[in-house]
């Protein structure tokens, strides 16, 4: 938000989309945020994913899958997940974002669109 207002004009043209578990809980305390329209999730993944999805259709270039589609392939990516980390000594709670990342995209890379539908 700082950025669109007071950097230059590359930084002025960011977007940002923000979340959380209720709608206008953070505007009581965080005045930064107001004005800006907080997407809930309610604590649900698959509202978030929906969320997201959502709002990147509005600056994609080509049609994005839908949100269900997108939510049930996160919920077999993270059935799969203690497999992937067994050989690796990784637990999942011990898992850092850029490992989480980057097993997911090779994951993605293993199971293109068409082989999970």
């Amino acid at each position: 938000l700082g950025a669109r207002r007071f950097g230059n004009v590359e930084q002025r043209s960011k977007r940002c989309l923000i979340l959380d578990r209720e709608q206008f809980r953070y505007q009581a305390y965080l005045s930064d945020l107001s004005g800006q329209d907080i997407k809930k999730h309610g604590d649900r993944p698959e509202n978030a994913i929906l969320a997201v999805r959502n709002w990147l259709s509005l600056y994609a270039d080509a049609l994005l899958p839908g949100g269900r589609v997108i939510a049930e392939r996160h919920a077999a990516f993270l059935t799969e997940l203690p497999a992937l980390l067994a050989p690796l000594g990784i637990a999942v709670t011990d898992l850092i974002y850029n490992d989480y990342t980057t097993l997911m995209a090779t994951w993605l890379g293993d199971n293109p669109w068409g082989r999970l539908r």
